[in-house]
């Protein structure tokens, strides 16, 4: 049952004569319960937006405790320890909230150990932020699997490729739901191959610190060094050619769009977050791939970006 102060590292709202009472409603939670996964094959996995009531009962918990603020290592130097940082305040809101996310950050840094290079620089242990040493960055023309910058907005869900999908709705002729073995089925969607190098925006970012010191948050400004850029052969399908087979965009899928403004296709992952982190881009622009492997192997579980994951 959560109890207020049952977390390690939180304190419940008697501690604080400042900070709100434990709202009745959750006072006897089974997060086990309540916050259940409700769908098979997909572990770690919470769906807020289409329940409400849950976002909200969740809100309850939050605001019943008291958090740690945003570290203050823009003020001081950079610490130096790999994990540079450690995500403790990202911890505890998994843990407050319970039930699938309890255990998230301990399974996310075993999928580290398994999957990433032993010498990969950890900016961030939870949730997982990691780029390759500069060394090791420039070495090959294309960057293995292992040494692949990673850049999470959240904890990372296992779930079963068997039993995922892509849901694309909206202003589309035809609300669809697809299987990892539908966007592989190449009599449906054409396969692509593309060699190309990515990069995230939060490059150097460690020089912006040095330089313009501000709020430490520890997830928003990771302190990136040169790392966080990757060239790979990905393969999959076009996004275009999904919304081609899900009757075009616009109203209808005619191609109009509501007050005579360009469409963008937004892009929501299946994260655990806390803060809402999507993607987009105008659908006159969408030459973006919906890819299924990396350097002719499949996407392992960390991934290389998993922000704009479909869900």
């Amino acid at each position: 049952m959560y109890k207020k102060g049952n977390t390690p590292g939180l304190k419940g709202s008697n501690d604080d004569a400042d900070h709100p009472e434990v709202h009745p409603d959750v006072q006897n939670i089974d997060s086990d319960k309540v916050f259940a996964e409700e769908r098979e094959g997909w572990g770690g996995y919470v769906e807020w937006e289409d329940y409400p009531e849950k976002k909200e009962l969740a809100h309850k918990i939050m605001i019943s405790h008291k958090f740690p603020p945003p570290p203050d290592f823009q003020l001081g130097p950079i610490p130096d320890t790999n994990p540079v940082l450690s995500g403790e305040r990202w911890k505890l809101w998994h843990k407050a909230i319970g039930g699938p996310l309890t255990s998230m950050p301990e399974e996310s840094w075993v999928r580290v150990v398994q999957e990433k290079h032993k010498d990969m620089l950890h900016v961030l242990e939870f949730p997982y932020n990691g780029e390759s040493p500069k060394r090791l960055t420039t070495a090959q023309p294309i960057t293995p699997n292992s040494l692949f910058f990673v850049r999470n907005h959240g904890g990372i869900p296992d779930i079963d490729a068997e039993k995922w999908d892509l849901k694309i709705d909206g202003l589309i002729g035809k609300t669809q739901t697809l299987t990892l073995k539908d966007i592989m089925d190449e009599t449906r969607f054409p396969r692509v191959k593309k060699v190309c190098t990515i990069q995230c925006s939060g490059t150097r970012r460690h020089e912006q610190i040095d330089a313009y010191p501000g709020e430490g948050d520890d997830m928003i400004n990771a302190p990136w060094a040169e790392g966080a850029i990757g060239t790979a052969e990905w393969e999959g399908v076009t996004l275009k050619s999904v919304l081609k087979y899900c009757g075009g965009v616009g109203i209808n899928g005619k191609g109009r769009f509501e007050n005579g403004k360009m469409a963008h296709c937004e892009f929501h992952g299946a994260d655990t977050y806390f803060k809402q982190v999507c993607g987009s881009t105008p659908c006159a622009e969408i030459y973006t791939l919906t890819i299924f492997s990396e350097q002719s192997h499949e996407l392992p579980c960390l991934g290389t970006i998993q922000q704009g994951q479909g869900r």
